[in-house]
């Protein structure tokens, strides 16, 4: 799992309609308009697939622990569908946050292609859109960490963690999760 799934700090840099979601298509996210349904794996739009790259973690009215996609990706790549393995790892990771309250603080992220992402590594917003940039010109200061990748070490032993992907910070100040969270039965 390791390979395909990281951490993420759940935050928003602006609010979209009940009828959108946020799609990320070549480093760009953006509101596209996508109905109210409930969205679990993927949807056909256009020529290509919609699929989930970011999971907020909940109880749910069973008091069981869920994920549930909040941000996805536009791909021409038949997706493919969730393994019970994947199942049993977001049920894992919904209960470990629950148990440290760390629901609505932290999700599960698709890591995607390692190498797009060490090029692309700091995310700004212009308007409704968040970008994905270099970010080379970008003061420490003003960024803060929003993804993290755990991998064991090479020769085994310890786990690292290494921040992947990174959040220029709205207006100087804190960078506060709002429930973007999509409706019940979602």
């Amino acid at each position: 799992m390791y390979q395909k799934y990281g951490v993420c700090l759940l935050h928003k840099h602006f609010s979209i309609a009940p009828n959108e979601r946020l799609v990320e298509f070549h480093h760009t996210a953006t509101p596209w308009k996508f109905g109210m349904g409930k969205v679990a794996s993927s949807v056909p739009h256009h020529d290509g697939f919609i699929i989930p790259r970011a999971y907020l973690t909940r109880t749910s009215e069973s008091n069981d622990p869920i994920a549930t996609p909040y941000e996805f990706t536009y791909t021409y790549d038949k997706p493919t569908p969730i393994t019970p393995s994947e199942r049993a790892f977001f049920t894992a990771c919904a209960a470990l946050f629950a148990v440290y309250q760390l629901q609505g603080i932290l999700g599960v992220c698709t890591l995607g292609n390692l190498e797009d992402t060490a090029k692309y590594p700091l995310e700004i917003t212009e308007g409704k859109a968040n970008i994905m940039i270099k970010g080379a010109d970008t003061s420490k200061e003003d960024v803060i960490e929003a993804v993290w990748r755990f991998a064991p070490e090479e020769r085994g032993g310890a786990i690292t963690r290494a921040c992947v992907a990174m959040c220029k910070r709205v207006g100087g100040g804190c960078h506060n999760y709002t429930a973007h969270v999509p409706m019940p039965g979602w």
